[in-house]
């Protein structure tokens, strides 16, 4: 599975979109991304900013994605009723 990367903002339709790769934890923060990373690592994420209107949008990178079906503390958000 491939990272899929925006090419256009969903909030102003702006299309100088920027990002990078972080951690998704730290020691002043929350673990974004809990029990999907490694023994040793915080499972990185892709942050893309819109440069025209500053929306900050988090994907998690496709190596974390393929642990989902495995976490058991990732639940599936259930339909609405």
């Amino acid at each position: 599975m491939g990272q899929v990367i925006p090419r256009a903002c969903p909030e102003c339709g702006g299309d100088d979109l920027r990002m990078t790769v972080t951690d998704s934890g730290g020691l002043h923060g929350p673990h974004l991304l809990p029990r999907l990373g490694t023994l040793t690592a915080y499972a990185p994420l892709t942050v893309v900013v819109c440069r025209a209107c500053g929306l900050v949008r988090l994907f998690a990178q496709p190596a974390a994605l393929d642990k989902l079906d495995g976490a058991r503390s990732w639940q599936r958000v259930p339909p609405p009723e």
